[in-house]
């Protein structure tokens, strides 16, 4: 082998390497969100073969309801919740 093919493959080790020492464990939030985004593209298929609805029409509604701003929950505090539930 090379010395500029041992370059090589030593630089790749050591990327592999530090990619395996920066992993992060996934917010649970984002899990929550994603298992939401899922469900939702799930649910649009099923709807679209019960109601016979045609592949163009399919994407469309994907492209519709299938956003960030409608499967992320919505971050409360408790003490904001007890007051807005007057409890």
């Amino acid at each position: 082998m090379t010395n500029l093919n041992k370059i090589r493959v030593n630089i790749k080790k050591k990327e592999e390497q530090n990619s395996l020492k920066n992993y992060k464990i996934p917010n649970g939030l984002f899990l929550i969100t994603k298992m939401i985004k899922i469900q939702n593209i799930q649910l649009i298929k099923k709807l679209s073969i019960y109601k016979e609805i045609s592949e163009k029409d399919q994407n469309e509604l994907l492209d519709k309801f299938i956003k960030i701003n409608y499967m992320y929950p919505e971050l409360v505090s408790h003490n904001k919740y007890l007051k807005h539930k007057n409890i």
